[in-house]
């Protein structure tokens, strides 16, 4: 016969059990979320990868077109104190 003693550190121990098992679920889910969370930022490496491309043609473009203008300019009025 069980005593009561026995009988609470049995239900603990299943409680305990029960409790690891959820820990365990909960790990894994929080691993798979985790995953799919990663999956999609590499989905987008690609995109960005092509707009930083396309981020630093523009750029280079805007930067010559700025450079043509100014030296453009400094032809037309001379550069000051050359006389």
């Amino acid at each position: 016969e069980s005593t009561h003693f026995e009988k609470e550190k049995e239900r603990l121990v299943k409680e305990i059990g029960h409790e690891f098992e959820q820990a365990l679920n909960n790990s894994n889910m929080l691993g798979r979320r985790l995953e799919e969370v990663l999956g999609v930022g590499k989905e987008f490496n690609t995109i960005a990868a092509l707009w930083g491309v396309f981020g630093n043609i523009v750029g280079k473009d805007t930067k010559e077109d700025d450079n043509d203008s100014s030296s453009s300019i400094i032809h037309q009025q001379g550069i000051p104190g050359t006389g």
